[in-house]
């Protein structure tokens, strides 16, 4: 395993995900005494691998249509776009 790309992504995502709706949805159902930590961890884990599961399957099919190169100046304009509208949604 390399180390070095281990710690990178799970910095990224974790850094990425804190605060995130996410973060919210776990912090309202565990305000719930009948729902189990647990449950709650398990359900929230579950579901998180499911969804990195597809965007791994996304990637590296892109990856195999589409060159690299081309994949990382499209995600980059899409990540971009995605700050500018946040600024532009919360300055209203």
């Amino acid at each position: 395993m390399d180390l070095k790309a281990f710690f990178l992504v799970f910095i990224t995502i974790f850094l990425a995900e804190i605060g995130d709706k996410t973060n919210i949805a776990a912090l309202l159902f565990s305000t719930h005494k009948e729902i189990n930590r647990i449950t709650i961890l398990g359900a929230a884990t579950l579901a998180f691998v499911a969804a990195t599961m597809v965007s791994i399957a996304v990637g590296t099919f892109l990856c195999n249509v589409i060159p690299r190169k081309i994949v990382n100046y499209i995600s980059g304009v899409f990540f971009i776009l995605i700050g500018i509208v946040m600024i532009l949604t919360t300055i209203k």
